[in-house]
């Protein structure tokens, strides 16, 4: 919609016709057709600037059925009259039906670009549609909305409506990034807390297995230590029992020794009382000292 310099009443009306809803239809249809009506008698009355507007309105079907033929053959009277737009927009036509070839149209394109550089509203346009559309410039919405936002300054009607396209565009790719940012991160936290059970299940697991293994090992040292004193405690009976045994051993042979001795005084006793009694019973003189020499001698022998 590149109708510059419209009266305020027709753009008024133009604007509340494409807000007010689903249900107004109708009525911006035929408003867009009394403009096409309007734009189409002022161009037959050799207005280059209607020329153009209604070739626009053929190249975009606005207020009539899409006529690209009619649409070439406006732009090509508008630009008779010198009208430099409708040059740019016959170029623009050609690239979109004969396709784009850089060494015939690289000028077209960097006269286009200068003349949006220099805060033209046509140019901004038409340079903005292509950015929103991605044609043979690169796709950028957000240049696309500052092209059409200048050239809504500049007077463009349907840039300003070009530019909140733009932007619910952009709104709707930044609310689904949020969206998607959103559930990145409810799938990172999810994640995470799937982690951080599983890390704390494993560190619960870690520490049960440590308690078991310190239990382990503190009843393998009660064990040890059960069994190190049962052992001393057998050691310690049997050393017990050695030296009882070694103590009765000592007392029997204390017992043995002494009886022993008192059968060996005994039988002294009685081997002195057996020789003292045979003492007894000898003659006081033994007869045999009587014999020989000596014997007159002997006072036993008279």
């Amino acid at each position: 919609m590149i109708f510059m310099k419209f009266p305020r009443l027709l753009i008024a009306a133009f604007c509340f016709c494409l807000l007010v809803g689903p249900f107004s239809s109708a009525m911006a249809f035929n408003f867009s057709t009394g403009v096409f009506e309007f734009q189409q008698k002022m161009a037959k009355k050799g207005d280059p600037l209607a020329q153009y507007k209604l070739a626009y309105m053929y190249e975009n079907g606005q207020g009539t059925e899409k006529n690209l033929d009619q649409a070439v053959a406006w732009y090509k009277k508008s630009e008779k009259k010198h009208y430099a737009p409708a040059t740019m927009r016959l170029i623009y036509i050609e690239t979109k039906t004969q396709g784009y070839k850089k060494s015939k149209h690289n000028a077209w394109l960097t006269k286009l670009k200068q003349d949006a550089a220099n805060n033209d509203g046509e140019s901004l346009f038409l340079l903005g549609t292509m950015h929103k559309d991605g044609y043979i410039v690169k796709k950028d919405l957000n240049k696309a909305a500052r092209l059409f936002k200048n050239a809504s300054k500049k007077g463009m009607t349907g840039a300003e409506i070009e530019y909140e396209s733009v932007q619910a565009i952009l709104y709707n790719q930044k609310d689904r990034q949020r969206q998607a940012e959103s559930q990145r991160k409810a799938r990172a936290n999810t994640e995470k807390a799937k982690k951080d059970a599983e890390l704390q299940s494993n560190n619960k697991k870690k520490t049960e297995k440590q308690r078991q293994q310190q239990l382990a090992t503190q009843q393998a040292q009660r064990e040890r230590a059960a069994a190190e004193k049962k052992r001393k405690q057998k050691e310690k009976k049997a050393r017990l029992q050695e030296k009882k045994r070694k103590e009765q051993q000592r007392i029997a042979a204390d017992k043995k020794a002494k009886a022993e001795q008192e059968q060996k005084a005994k039988e002294a006793k009685k081997s002195e009382e057996a020789k003292k009694a045979k003492q007894e019973e000898k003659p006081l003189v033994d007869k045999s000292m009587c014999k020989g020499k000596k014997a007159r001698f002997l006072t036993t022998c008279r």
